[in-house]
């Protein structure tokens, strides 16, 4: 007889993390074996949890992925996929002021073969209330070796070894935490209560004022983030520097810069011209009151390549010329 577990830990955003997990009895092992691969998918259906709807629930046959609506954010129309199972479902489905249908969407393709777990970190989204974590952009792409050490890890045995788990929830045990709790479980965190005792730490960390005035009056700022950036989003940094604009007023560049590097991971590293003079600019900036327009840099990933870093929200424009050289870009919205 086959015995099921089943977790699931979903916060209130699109960033929910789902773990589904199947044990056998060694009965059931045995007779897993003949089990059809269709009937364990359409077991799904009778997946039950709180709050959760299971909308749709099938086998997909091999073919290509097809132009639905469906497959307009995966992969490209004449890509071929196999045979598998898909599932989806809703968290808090519901209808908005509007009318409008509200809800956190799963949807996930398993392959028939599936061995009964799951596990996701979701890239944020608002879910029509505001956005509990940060969007990542990945610029090089979720397969790049740095991010996927970062959030996935490499371990076969499904024992987790990301770095999201082993400093991440460190880290939240004995650094975040309030007093800290070296025995605290992050999988039964609850995000009505737990936050609470994470606000000491915060008021040390967050540096996420965005009322600057007084430093205006006598500082340049300078800020640059890797847009493969595996552990912080590049996208939280410039939403940060838009509510800074926001709340200081149009005159903001002239003394505050961000600076988005296309490719670069943490502080440096990746398919990027990470290479570049940041302290010599602020110097200019500071010293002779020269902004900094443009700043050039370079990379070992790209060894005769020179690109210009261009001050958000502007990016690199090719108008012409040699495409390896930075004068053939210019820095435009």
């Amino acid at each position: 007889m086959m015995k099921t577990r089943v977790w699931v830990r979903a916060a209130q955003c699109a960033a929910s993390i789902l773990v589904m997990g199947l044990s056998l009895s060694t009965q059931a092992q045995e007779s897993a074996a003949v089990t059809v691969p269709a009937t364990r998918c359409a077991q799904l259906q009778a997946f039950q949890w709180p709050d959760l709807a299971v909308d749709e629930v099938r086998v997909v046959p091999a073919g290509q992925m097809g132009t639905s609506a469906e497959a307009a954010a995966g992969p490209a129309s004449d890509t071929r996929i196999p045979e598998h199972c898909l599932f989806r479902a809703t968290i808090a489905k519901r209808t908005g002021e509007a009318g409008q249908q509200l809800g956190i969407g799963i949807d996930l393709r398993l392959p028939l073969e599936w061995n009964g777990r799951f596990a996701f970190e979701g890239g944020g989204g608002l879910d029509g209330i505001q956005r509990l974590y940060a969007a990542f952009p990945y610029d090089a792409g979720i397969a790049d070796p740095a991010f996927y050490r970062m959030h996935f890890g490499t371990s076969p045995t499904g024992e987790m070894n990301s770095a999201d788990a082993t400093l991440g929830f460190g880290s939240l045990r004995y650094l975040s935490m309030t007093p800290p709790n070296p025995a605290f479980d992050p999988m039964t965190l609850d995000f009505d209560r737990d936050p609470q005792r994470l606000l000491e730490t915060a008021k040390i960390n967050d540096a996420d004022s965005v009322f600057l005035n007084t430093f205006a009056k006598h500082g340049k700022l300078i800020l640059y983030h890797g847009m493969s950036d595996q552990g912080l989003s590049p996208l939280d940094t410039a939403d940060w520097y838009d509510r800074l604009a926001a709340a200081n007023g149009p005159n903001v560049p002239d003394w505050a810069r961000l600076f988005l590097i296309p490719g670069m991971t943490h502080c440096a590293g990746g398919s990027a011209t990470d290479q570049f003079d940041m302290l010599t600019a602020i110097q200019n900036w500071v010293e002779e009151g020269r902004p900094p327009e443009r700043i050039i840099a370079r990379g070992k990933s790209f060894p005769n390549l020179t690109r210009p870093l261009c001050p958000h929200p502007t990016v690199a424009r090719y108008v012409g010329g040699d495409p390896s050289r930075q004068g053939s870009f210019v820095c435009k919205k």
